[in-house]
Order: structure tokens, then sequence, then C-alpha cells
């Protein structure tokens, strides 16, 4: 009977490791996601504003949302919704005002 607990210990340990790690990655990757469409917004961005013209990230940041899920067929709106509880939207916005208020 030990020897089925330890099993079951060990099986539920490689779960919660497993989970924890995923998690792990996901992180690693919105934050990589979140760096990369704030300094694709900052180089349009610092693009448009020489040409004159009004920039906005955070619709940028958006429809490059939006593009990303129709490759993916995946629902934009279903993404936009989630990445907006992650927070996913307001800090690669942040990011993106951040790197164009300073290079003004």
């Amino acid at each position: 009977m030990l020897t089925e607990f330890d099993d079951e210990a060990m099986e539920a340990e490689l779960t919660l490791r497993e989970r924890q790690e995923r998690e792990i990655a996901l992180g690693h990757s919105l934050t990589n996601a979140e760096h990369e469409l704030a300094h694709e917004a900052f180089a349009l961005g610092r693009t448009l504003e020489r040409a004159g013209i009004a920039f906005d990230p955070l619709t940028f940041v958006a429809l490059r949302i939006i593009e990303g899920s129709r490759d993916e067929h995946v629902d934009p709106l279903d993404c936009l919704n989630v990445l907006v509880a992650f927070g996913f939207l307001e800090r690669s916005v942040a990011l993106a005002e951040g790197l164009l208020d300073e290079a003004a």
C-alpha cells in the first residue's frame, strides 16, 4: 500500500512540475512577444511620426494580434480577450510608448 502511495505522490509531483514548466514557458513566450510587438510598434511609430502621421500603439498591437490569430485559426475576439486579461496588450503598449517617448 505504501508503494502505491509513493507512486501516486511521485506522479502528482511530476504533473505539478510539468504544469509549472509549461507556465514558465508560456510566461517567457508572452514576455518575448510583448517586447517584439513593442519594438515593432516603436519602429513603425517613429516612421509614421517622421511622415507626420499620428500613430496609436494600442491599435497597432491589437491589429497584430488579430493578424496572428487569423494565421493560427483562432477566434480573434477570444485571443484579444485572453491577452487583455493577462495584461499582454497593456504591457506591450506601455513598452512601445516608453520607447517612443525616449526617442522624442
